[in-house]
């Protein structure tokens, strides 16, 4: 079966202890940031559609974690960032649904 998808590190590992031969590469740069971004729209849309959403969410956290460490973001950095367009827009915690928007 081919996937050519970003998986978790222990993977590979997982396969063969299950009797199975995985062919895989490591990749780094720009190749990996790719990789990255796809894995993050993957794991988002198992989250839309899985009832388990503990763990969904896990994995999407996973990946954003790896994110922020590949793009050289720190913690700080992304809590300013986010602190700022909340004070300048607002959250998410009302629920507000934007349904038009007149001329």
């Amino acid at each position: 079966m081919q996937y050519d998808k970003l998986v978790r590190d222990r993977i590979p590992e997982y396969l063969v202890e299950k009797g199975l031969t995985p062919h895989y590469e490591q990749v780094s740069g720009q190749a990996y940031l790719v990789y990255l971004k796809q894995k993050l729209i993957e794991e988002v849309q198992e989250f839309v559609s899985s009832d388990n959403e503990l763990e969904e969410l896990a994995d999407v956290y996973e990946v954003f974690q790896a994110l922020l460490t590949t793009l050289n973001i720190s913690d700080q950095q992304l809590e300013k960032a986010a602190k700022q367009k909340h004070d300048s827009r607002g959250g998410f915690a009302k629920g507000i649904i934007l349904k038009s928007v007149d001329d």
